[in-house]
């Protein structure tokens, strides 16, 4: 009888374990279906409703929905919740089947035999000489809906945390399209010269009745025909600062500008140099009008005439019947994940929309992996508190995610950034654990230009490591934090437009600690002399952060006043900067001291004191523990020594080593290239270290770096 028992509750159990719910989907499926492989259901939001359903009825089965291959197009989000978590043992699975090719996509597609040569006179009168027989126009059927709501002010000060979908963008087999513009790009901008009313000015507060600049100009501009719903994109004041203004009205007669909208620091000549930060942006601060059908006149560009819904294109190859071409018109996140507990989501392409790929709030053991993501005016994947959106249910608990694995997912042509984690608990020091891995993100800025990085991690105990970031006119990692690691990832070709600005940047908040920035490989962060950037940036008094194990080849610009190396730190103390090579770098590390003075001024602020008493304290007892040192910052009265150190580096054919309040020590500078290079393959860029007596002698302490284990893991 025992045995017989036995061999029942064995059975029993397996069946358990084996117990799940499978459901299948397809573009070619019927809603009313079983969800079988045989009758699969049509439509994701089905599956998942009937999956809650089941669920229901057999609480302890794991869920799997199998998408066939093709394209899913959507009109709302698909809402992911805790209804649907799974467990360690059997997470819920939401991913492609087999090798299927699975699309999720939010855009208007346009038949390329829907396009004719513009006949009509009117139109015809609107386009550029040059290119009218060129140029390509459709009608767009919008199904009755709305494409987007038009063009409105963006960039700096727009808070790009909380991030609003894109205006629609178009893509052309793959190509995003500029909106047509005037200077083109690579040619020089137009330069602002006398401000003769700043407009009205935000930056240290609201403004109740915001008004618009006057300028004059230089050179000469168009007098186009097109008279309204034009723009300018520029630097108006600082380097950092960015904006997507309106015009009120043009006078080509006088050479003066009205815009429709304030900038956030006011307009300023392009030759004001009367501070330090307007000095050190005068070269790039002016701007560029685009949203022009006159301007159309080179591929890759294109006006969508909203009014009379036309969209019409300068083809950067000939449209047939095969090309591909969208206007993104989706605003929403394809999928809304929150409260869930164990759930992969795989092997999906998210393509083509004005919103987010995926949104995740209060979540714990999520996988996303093996995705690719493009074509988004949005964000790939976003975190907590980023997203401003009825659609939340979680309201009080959305920063609170742990163990958010990403992995091996494909990241381009984003509008607004790649991926923002957030998570661990900042007050307690708890650490969230999430996860960013082996992805490559590139061209992450279609829409936002600046502050919308690659990667931007915020909380505690968090990781990025072995991705690939690179061709951005910004930063390519932004970080908010405490206990965070950054480790084996290539980033290239960012901050291409950008002044006083790293690929890798964090500040303003002396709670953030215990930061590690370790065997990455930095290639080409630099930008003409007038221009300050850096790979590293530690700005605003940061302290306490390490960068150990980095190769830095041709980043920083130390500027007028040699402050900006490949590293730079301005105000912070006890950052330790060791074991890392500066190759071809005008300076290794930079940085600006603060004086006293100015550090009881911002530690008695406002802004700063918010931050390290209220958001977090770091009189209690995590932070002590913690940062033994940091609890006294608050005590004006005590002045601790404010340096920074670097210990055991090597600097090939650099100009300079470090400026600023720097202990260094154990440094080995080579300058000749042919006597002195201490690579492997200096010519073909492998870094790794020759066995060298002079390095043994000199840095005997130095740990060679594993050149050959940074940027992606390469993967069958």
């Amino acid at each position: 009888m025992k045995r017989y028992l036995l061999t029942s509750i064995l059975l029993f159990t397996l069946i358990i374990a084996k117990a799940e719910i499978v459901l299948y989907v397809s573009p070619n499926g019927n809603d009313q279906h079983a969800g079988t492989r045989e009758q699969p259901l049509q439509t994701l939001e089905t599956a998942l409703a009937k999956a809650k359903e089941m669920k229901q009825r057999q609480p302890q089965d794991g869920i799997k929905i199998y998408l066939r291959g093709g394209e899913y197009p959507f009109n709302r989000a698909a809402r992911i919740d805790r209804t649907l978590s799974g467990t360690a043992g059997k997470p819920t699975i939401i991913a492609a089947y087999g090798n299927e090719e699975v699309v999720f996509t939010g855009a208007i597609k346009i038949k390329g035999s829907d396009f004719t040569p513009v006949k009509d006179r009117k139109e015809r009168s609107f386009l550029h000489k040059t290119a009218a027989n060129k140029i390509l126009v459709a009608d767009v059927n919008a199904s009755g809906a709305s494409v987007d709501e038009g063009l409105f002010p963006h960039g700096f000060g727009y808070s790009i945390e909380e991030l609003v979908p894109s205006s629609s963008m178009l893509f052309i087999d793959n190509e995003a399209y500029d909106l047509g513009r005037w200077p083109n790009e690579g040619e020089p901008i137009v330069k602002i010269a006398e401000v003769l009313n700043k407009g009205s000015i935000a930056r240290y507060g609201k403004v109740d009745n915001p008004y618009g600049a006057q300028f004059k100009y230089l050179g000469d501009i168009k007098n186009w025909k097109q008279k309204g719903n034009i723009w300018i994109y520029g630097y108006f004041a600082y380097g950092y600062a960015d904006d997507n203004v309106m015009i009120q009205s043009i006078d080509s007669k006088k050479k003066t500008i009205n815009t429709a909208h304030p900038h956030i620091y006011g307009f300023h000549s392009s030759a004001d140099t009367s501070d330090w930060g307007l000095k050190h942006s005068h070269k790039i601060r002016g701007f560029h009008f685009y949203n022009i059908l006159e301007e159309v006149d080179q591929p890759g560009e294109y006006f969508y005439d909203r009014d009379a819904n036309r969209l019409f294109v300068y083809p950067s190859n000939s449209i047939t019947s095969d090309t591909d071409v969208r206007l993104t018109q989706f605003a929403e996140p394809f999928l809304m994940v929150e409260g869930v507990n164990y759930l992969n989501i795989e092997n999906i392409d998210f393509k083509y929309a004005r919103g987010l790929g995926v949104y995740l709030g209060y979540v714990s053991h999520v996988n996303i992996r093996d995705c690719r993501f493009e074509n988004l005016g949005g964000r790939a994947i976003s975190m907590g508190d980023t997203y401003p959106t009825d659609l939340k249910t979680e309201i009080d608990n959305q920063n609170l995610n742990s163990f958010v694995r990403i992995e091996n997912c494909y990241i381009n042509n984003m509008g607004s950034g790649g991926i923002y984690i957030n998570g661990g608990d900042n007050r307690t020091l708890t650490p969230g654990n999430n996860l960013v891995q082996n992805c490559e993100i590139s061209n992450f800025n279609l829409f936002n230009k600046t502050y919308a990085p690659a990667v931007r991690v915020t909380g505690v105990g968090h990781t990025v490591r072995h991705c690939y970031v690179h061709s951005a006119p910004h930063m390519a990692i932004g970080f908010q934090g405490n206990n965070l690691l950054f480790e084996y990832n290539k980033i290239a070709n960012v901050c291409q437009n950008a002044s006083d600005m790293g690929a890798m940047y964090t500040g303003r908040n002396q709670a953030e600690q215990n930061n590690t920035i370790r065997y990455n490989y930095f290639e080409n962060v630099y930008k003409d002399d007038e221009n300050r950037v850096c790979a590293v940036y530690l700005d605003d008094g940061t302290v306490g952060h390490y960068v150990y194990g980095n190769i830095f080849n041709r980043c920083g610009n130390p500027t007028d006043k040699g402050s900006f190396g490949a590293v730079h730190v301005n105000g912070g103390y006890n950052n330790y900067f060791t074991n890392n090579i500066f190759i071809n770098c005008k300076q290794a590390l930079g940085n600006s001291p603060w004086t006293i003075e100015k550090w009881k001024t911002d530690l008695m602020a406002a802004d700063l004191q918010n931050k390290l008493t209220e958001r977090v304290d770091i009189r209690s007892d995590a932070y002590k523990d913690a940062y033994p040192q940091l609890h006294t910052i608050l005590d004006t009265a005590v002045v601790p020594m404010r340096y920074n150190f670097s210990d055991n580096n090597i600097a090939f054919l650099c100009g300079n080593f470090a400026s600023g309040n720097y202990v260094n020590s154990n440094m080995l500078f080579l300058k000749d290239s042919e006597k002195s290079d201490p690579f492997v393959d200096y010519k073909n860029k492998n870094f790794n270290l020759k066995d060298s007596i002079r390095i043994k002698e000199v840095l005997p302490k130095f740990q060679a770096i594993p050149y050959d284990r940074i940027g992606l893991i390469l993967r069958d």
